[in-house]
């Protein structure tokens, strides 16, 4: 329920406070004591419930160690290691996913793809009416709906991507098109050039990958792709995150006024980060541990004026995730985060290349990742719970997955020299739903057994 509230309302449900603390904490916290719970009261099969993986854990080790030694304001320090905490949630997705009946998974399914459809319809609301947010602020004091490009860009992606491989799988055709159409062309009315490819990403993965490949389906992704590339020569020159690119790339390409938007950016970022790196590797405490939690490390290494802090309040990460990584827990910490993030994205190309139609749950999950984790590399995104609490989520149930593809495969290679046959014998991994092992084997009659042999064989 976390994961679909920050999916529906992005950034700005991500502020709702519940006292003191926000109302993703409170989800989080009710999530943890729901399995705790249920771990000490239901028996479940042994196996059926295994983590996953050590990366998980020693991310969070290493962070509550750090907060152990840290020293300053409790707030700041809970404030500064809470995105670390947050990897802590693939524990829950993954033991939840292993867990789940099909009926299960296909629920959480609709539920993720109507928290999508949520948050298309009020990003369209916000856009195409501007004073919406301002007539919204005065009626209540809470958080009012804005819009944050780089992140709803990515979700307006996955939510094209999803729709895109429900119209190539027939679900929903009209539907399906008219959501996918609608999602792409309001992307291209935001600003952020992250966002963007985010959801040129997702578009992508959706057209190559998670179908049938036989000759029907081929035709569909064919005429789709050919609407796609029709409607991006349509809207692509007009969109601001587009020109914005563009001028990143050639300067004389775009107008004036974007061309020095678009520079400014991107120099503030790469003097932000420099400063940061230099500021890091000054002491080999900081180069091997970090600064831990509380500091500002960003006002410390002067880096913050180059990102705005003079106009924006409260930045304190420098716009990349491994940068933030690298400062808060040193080289120790970033070479565990950066074999997690590359074991995650490693499970999310698998699954889009796999032989076996991955179910919609799971295509989800591959889009959440590869989309967050692109605008993570140019925004402050899995420092926040917005962005690491579905990443994470989603990247806990691909490892789930990969845990159960690596088991099936160690049992099929421990019971399949057990079957003497004389013909060749074909090992294939279960398709989804299918039992731990298939084995194919040729007409060919078994070899002569003994006594005992043929019956532990019957058996």
């Amino acid at each position: 329920m976390a994961v679909i509230l920050l999916l529906a309302g992005g950034r700005w449900v991500s502020h709702i406070a519940i006292g003191p603390v926000y109302i993703a904490d409170v989800l989080l916290a009710a999530a943890v004591l729901h399995t705790v719970c249920s771990r000490l009261l239901v028996k479940h099969h042994s196996g059926s419930n295994q983590g996953p993986g050590v990366l998980v854990g020693l991310v969070v080790l290493a962070t509550l160690v750090r907060v152990i030694s840290s020293e300053g304001e409790a707030l700041l320090i809970a404030r500064d290691a809470a995105p670390f905490v947050y990897v802590a949630v693939a524990y829950l997705s993954a033991r939840g996913y292993l867990l789940a009946s099909e009926p299960d998974r296909r629920r959480t399914a609709r539920l993720v793809h109507g928290a999508l459809v949520i948050h298309l319809c009020w990003v369209a609301c916000v856009v195409l009416v501007p004073d919406l947010s301002s007539a919204l602020s005065e009626s209540w004091s809470g958080p009012t709906p804005e819009v944050r490009s780089d992140l709803d860009t990515a979700l307006l992606g996955i939510l094209a991507g999803v729709s895109i491989l429900r119209f190539r799988r027939k679900e929903g055709t009209w539907m399906s098109a008219s959501l996918a159409g609608a999602s792409v062309a309001l992307a291209l009315t935001m600003h952020s050039r992250a966002g963007l490819l985010a959801c040129g990403i997702c578009v992508v993965a959706a057209m190559a990958g998670g179908a049938n490949r036989n000759a029907r389906a081929s035709v569909r992704t064919v005429a789709l792709g050919v609407s796609a590339v029709i409607l991006l020569m349509v809207l692509l020159p007009s969109s601001p995150a587009a020109q914005r690119l563009i001028a990143t790339v050639d300067r004389t390409a775009a107008s004036q006024t974007l061309a020095v938007s678009a520079e400014g950016t991107s120099n503030a970022r790469k003097v932000a980060w420099e400063r940061v790196i230099r500021f890091t590797l000054a002491d080999p405490a900081r180069v091997m541990i970090g600064v831990g939690f509380g500091p500002d490390f960003l006002k410390d290494a002067d880096a913050d004026v180059a990102l705005g802090s003079q106009t924006y309040q409260g930045v304190r990460s420098p716009h990349n995730y491994l940068l933030t990584v690298f400062a808060r827990l040193g080289l120790l910490g970033l070479t565990v985060i950066v074999a997690l993030l590359a074991t995650v994205l490693a499970a999310a190309i698998r699954e889009l290349w796999a032989r076996h139609q991955p179910d919609e749950l799971t295509f989800m999950c591959v889009l959440v990742v590869m989309s967050l984790f692109v605008i993570a590399m140019l925004g402050v995104v899995l420092e926040s719970p917005f962005g690491a609490v579905p990443f994470f989520w989603a990247g806990g149930v691909l490892l789930a997955r990969s845990h159960r593809r690596r088991r099936s495969l160690a049992r099929t290679a421990h019971v399949a020299p057990s079957v003497p046959y004389r013909g060749r014998r074909l090992i294939e991994a279960p398709p989804e739903g299918a039992g731990s092992l298939a084995v194919v084997a040729e007409s060919a009659p078994p070899l002569p057994m003994e006594p005992t042999a043929r019956a532990v064989h019957q058996r």
